[in-house]
């Protein structure tokens, strides 16, 4: 299997629930069915119509998604312990931080010894530039939980804002600790060592926060494909952090994206759990990657990791249902695959492979509204993914209305470089009109794109036998044979 599409770049905006390494109460089974269906985006690629990720629109969607979940759980049970946390954590990532505070007021209020809430607490309090009190939140917290060394970044700009600079620069210092590289601390270390007369290390402050600049830069190369630009910029932001699990994530992204270096990212992937087993999306890209080197079992393992820690996120649903169909487990595939359409409605690759889920299960006209609803999703992309049109003539073809199918492809298949999918879809479109020597062109053209997929051989071989070309049918057959025997090995 080789990726087709990209692992998307993170985006630049860290939610607060992840960089607080907060993860959401495992509480989907607690609420039995109603909650799954509740319930029911780094990469794409490893089948060939897995497409990029949405870096801002579906995950604001997955947030709110979580919002509603937490509102009807604490509407079915409002005492039960860290869910107005969970609803603040989600409302706070919305930027809803009014509401937010609220939520974690009442988580206090019920559950006093929630450190982690009072923690994130203080960090809204900074934001809210109530330095005092946000200071009282965060040693309070601190002091009650002293593993939650998140706190001495937010403690850094409290004191700092309020003039206290030595007490300011032994947090921003604890900070830089443990931390992914901040620009913004390091600015602001540099700046406390200024006040405090501390010259040469507000110079040495400053040359870190430079270097920790490299990357954003480095994230905004790889965002339009200047690849080696990219690779150049994260390798000096790198060398002054070589630990830093953010640049490793980005370096694996783009050691896959940029230079298909399978074993780099792999094992830049492995790097970033060995400094933070909890991080979701190094875990999430890495079982994808294994799914692609053939090792289903460690798929199954990672995936299964990711969605014990978040049973919300809604990439991991869509990962596992889409493994799970081309698995031929299209009950359990169904519920990943909704589960995630919940979580991320504007997704377009979820909604054409829910179409295929449902066409399997012959239900025929909830996956033509699938297959139309990816179209339309996927317009409003400047990108426009050809898997989503031709699992749609793919569909239509099935459904014995190839003409429609040909219509849809037809830009597709007279454009310089048509896709092997297309090709096939074509071929086996026309087979099925009767359009043999049209459905031999392009499935000779499809399978010299694509000599390993042994379908394309087989549809090839199909033709040849309604042609009279009995030892031509039994050679494709042959190779499709072949094909069939080295994917399982």
């Amino acid at each position: 299997m080789g990726f087709d599409r990209a692992y998307a770049v993170p985006g630049s905006g860290a939610r607060i629930s992840s960089w607080v390494g907060m993860r959401p109460l495992q509480i989907a089974c607690a609420y039995g069915r109603s909650a799954a269906v509740l319930l029911v985006m780094l990469c794409g690629g490893l089948l060939p119509h897995l497409s990029a990720q949405s870096v801002s629109k579906p995950d604001d969607e997955e947030i709110k998604a979580r919002v509603e979940f937490y509102r009807r759980a604490i509407a079915a049970e409002s005492a039960r312990p860290e869910l107005h946390f969970q609803l603040g954590l989600a409302l706070y990532d919305l930027g809803n931080t009014t509401q937010a505070q609220a939520a974690f007021s009442e988580e206090l209020r019920m559950n006093p010894t929630n450190h982690r809430c009072r923690l994130v607490l203080g960090m809204l309090r900074v934001q809210q530039r109530d330095y005092r009190a946000a200071i009282q939140d965060l040693e309070s917290a601190l002091s009650a939980d002293p593993s939650l060394k998140q706190a001495y970044y937010p403690l850094g700009q409290a004191w700092f804002h309020l003039g206290n600079f030595q007490k300011a620069r032994d947090c921003l210092e604890k900070a830089a600790e443990v931390e992914s590289p901040i620009p913004e601390l390091y600015a602001m270390l540099s700046q406390t060592d200024y006040n405090l007369g501390q010259k040469e290390d507000a110079v040495r402050a400053s040359r870190l926060d430079t270097a920790a600049r490299r990357f954003g830069l480095a994230q905004a190369a790889a965002t339009v494909g200047s690849w080696t630009e990219a690779d150049r910029l994260i390798s000096e932001f790198l060398a002054a952090f070589p630990r830093a699990a953010n640049g490793l994530y980005l370096k694996a992204v783009i050691a896959f994206n940029g230079f298909r270096n399978f074993n780099e990212a792999k094992s830049l992937l492995e790097q970033v759990l060995a400094e933070d087993k909890d991080n979701r999306e190094a875990r999430r890209f890495l079982a994808v990657l294994q799914w692609t080197g053939g090792n289903k079992e460690a798929f199954e393992k990672e995936m299964n990791v990711v969605l014990t820690a978040e049973p919300l996120d809604g990439q991991a649903h869509y990962y596992m249902g889409r493994y799970l169909l081309e698995k031929g487990a299209l009950t359990s595939a169904r519920q990943h695959l909704e589960t995630a359409q919940s979580l991320r409605p504007s997704d377009y690759r979820v909604a054409t492979d829910l179409a295929r889920v449902y066409e399997t299960l012959g239900l025929v006209r909830e996956a033509e509204e699938k297959h139309r609803e990816a179209v339309r999703l996927v317009s409003k992309w400047p990108s426009k993914d050809p898997y989503v049109y031709t699992n749609y003539a793919e569909y239509l073809v099935n459904q014995g209305r190839s003409g429609a199918a040909l219509e849809m492809l037809d830009q597709m298949l007279h454009g310089p470089h048509p896709l092997p999918q297309a090709l096939y879809v074509a071929g086996i479109a026309c087979a099925s009109s009767g359009k043999l020597a049209d459905a031999e062109e392009y499935l000779k053209r499809a399978a010299a794109s694509a000599p390993g997929d042994p379908k394309v051989h087989l549809a090839l071989a199909e033709v040849y036998d309604r042609t009279g070309r009995k030892a031509e049918a039994k050679t494709e057959r042959s190779v499709a044979d072949r094909a069939v025997s080295a994917g399982r090995n």
